[in-house]
């Protein structure tokens, strides 16, 4: 299967553009350089959500008066914002609704989780644009959740909604911080970084909430511009292989599996061609084998 770039359309990249070429490159490129639509996952859109009440909490928190505390908190306008922020996914991409059962499922948890984030800090500025740009290599762009003053330092803090919780911070928002970090710096004309920390939510059968401080590092920016240089060769040499050995890469977690997978199959007779070993065996047995494997051509 021919899988030709467009440079255009690599002009500006987002941090989930890097890590889906971790994930698998052929699906990048159905993605971004086919007119081919993926279906919106559901654990995506539970991510935004579970976002959304987080940020309802912040909101709340702003208008207590002066105090620190949740204790007046109102749990109703979390599940509102949580209903919301899930009918807001499924008009923007409809096969969500198929899911509406599950969700109505895990929802309380969801709610249960949010409901334990705790806002700290003065707040400057929330859903904020980020862009990066390395000399030669696509521009970054993208969108932080939360940045506050704490101690006297800027801090940015990027929301997850994860099934347990666990200390472990992902590369895929090493790199998300790592940009934001990096933009913020240069427009505040910072001298240090700003502090990155990951707040985890979960969502599972014990809801929780967990602050992870991440030090960026030196290690941190090179990992960064490798990633950017491994895409910019992809693009140039039009070079999106598959990743079968993913964990995504079967129905129900790739919205391009079959397309992709079938349409990139090898003719049973072109592969019995190539494999000189099976000059051995007899042109009526071949009969019996393309039988077995359901597939005469």
């Amino acid at each position: 299967m021919d899988t030709p770039s467009n440079p255009e359309t690599w002009v500006r990249c987002s941090p989930s553009r890097l890590n889906g070429l971790d994930k698998c490159p052929r699906q990048l490129w159905w993605k971004y350089e086919t007119e081919e639509k993926e279906p919106t996952g559901f654990w995506a859109a539970r991510g935004l959500v579970v976002e959304a009440m987080c940020m309802s909490v912040v909101r709340n928190n702003r208008f207590l008066n002066g105090h620190n505390g949740l204790e007046d908190l109102n749990s109703h306008s979390l599940e509102a914002e949580g209903r919301r922020a899930w009918q807001e996914q499924c008009d923007k991409s409809p096969d969500l609704i198929s899911f509406n059962e599950e969700m109505e499922k895990q929802f309380p948890r969801w709610v249960a989780g949010a409901s334990l984030y705790q806002h700290t800090g003065e707040l400057t500025d929330e859903q904020f644009f980020c862009e990066l740009q390395f000399e030669g290599l696509p521009r970054l762009i993208g969108y932080g959740d939360l940045e506050v003053i704490e101690h006297g330092r800027y801090v940015i803090r990027d929301i997850k909604a994860k099934g347990q919780l666990s200390k472990a911070v992902e590369l895929g928002w090493r790199r998300q911080l790592t940009m934001y970090a990096l933009s913020r710096a240069i427009k505040y004309g910072l001298d240090q970084l700003p502090v990155c920390e990951i707040d985890k939510i979960s969502v599972g059968k014990t809801p929780g909430f967990l602050r992870i401080p991440v030090e960026i590092s030196g290690e941190d920016i090179s990992e960064l511009i490798r990633q950017l240089e491994k895409l910019q060769y992809h693009i140039e040499n039009s070079y999106w292989p598959q990743n079968r050995v993913s964990d995504l890469c079967m129905e129900g977690k790739c919205g391009f599996y079959s397309r992709c997978v079938y349409g990139d199959m090898i003719p049973f007779n072109d592969s019995i061609e190539r494999c000189d070993a099976l000059s051995l065996l007899q042109k009526r047995d071949l009969h019996g084998v393309s039988s077995f494997f359901g597939s005469g051509t």
